[in-house]
């Protein structure tokens, strides 16, 4: 482990920071102060992230980044943004969002998105990650429609199409990016037609994307995977084709039944039975 990073091994700073927005039915802020934070290389600890991020370790590149947002100094901060923006292009805070949302998006299971915390330094910036990706699914279409024409009219889609999972997995990566926004994007507290129609889109994604995961044949493993290695039931397929290549075992061997003219099977012990005593 690199010397500066075992840092965040030691350091609980998603419990102890009055910058963190926990989410929803937590526990809330802890009663206990902040404990000093130890000294620390903050040029080398945003090095580190670097290297994590272009090693394609967004969840550590997170932790490392996040480190440097809730112990740097004010000052030291700002500083700390501005050489992010000359070495890649964005701001401190835009990084730590975009590396945030990438990771929560990576390990997210059927449209969840792992956002356990957000800080408020980010909290902007989250909600504009979320919006430009919402903005990319907009230009993906199936059959001349985009996953959100599809939700506003979902009974219109009547027949399954071999790229359904691939919609299906849009649509719900789509309700769960609207939920983010809803729920870090501080500029949706001023904006209550943008925030109603969010809340109006999330819920017609996830009730189309139930609606064609519902249809006889979805969960078929040869829908499209043949022809499209990325679909979910590739690995199902070749699991199945390996089966097939595999000679048949011998099955177990089964005692025929007994019948009046079948022989009973002889006794396995050597010698004569003996008599119990008190035995006819």
């Amino acid at each position: 482990m690199r010397p500066l990073f075992a840092l965040l091994a030691v350091c609980p700073w998603a419990a102890d920071r009055a910058d963190i927005v926990y989410p929803s039915g937590g526990s809330g802020q802890p009663a206990t102060q902040e404990a000093a934070a130890p000294p620390a290389d903050f040029d080398q600890m945003l090095r580190e992230a670097y290297e994590l991020i272009d090693d394609e370790d967004p969840g550590a590149a997170v932790r490392a980044l996040q480190y440097l947002v809730k112990r740097a100094p004010p000052r030291t901060l700002a500083e700390l943004s501005a050489r992010v923006r000359t070495d890649r292009g964005v701001s401190l805070a835009e990084l730590l969002a975009d590396t945030r949302l990438r990771h929560a998006i990576s390990t997210g299971e059927r449209g969840r998105l792992h956002l356990r915390v957000v800080t408020r330094y980010e909290a902007e910036a989250m909600g504009r990650a979320a919006e430009r990706r919402l903005e990319n699914l907009s230009r993906r279409r199936y059959h001349g429609r985009t996953v959100f024409e599809w939700a506003d009219e979902r009974e219109a889609y009547t027949t399954l199409q071999p790229d359904a999972r691939r919609m299906v997995a849009d649509a719900r990566l789509a309700a769960a990016l609207s939920g983010a926004r809803l729920k870090h994007d501080p500029r949706l507290k001023k904006a209550r037609k943008e925030r109603l129609r969010l809340i109006r889109q999330k819920a017609d994604l996830a009730r189309f994307a139930a609606r064609v995961a519902a249809m006889r044949g979805f969960t078929a493993p040869l829908l499209n995977a043949e022809d499209d290695p990325s679909d979910p039931a590739a690995a199902e397929v070749r699991r199945r084709r390996e089966l097939r290549k595999r000679p048949p075992s011998a099955g177990p061997t089964t005692r025929p039944a007994s019948g009046p003219n079948q022989k009973a099977p002889a006794d396995s012990r050597s010698g004569p039975r003996k008599r119990k005593k008190g035995a006819p």
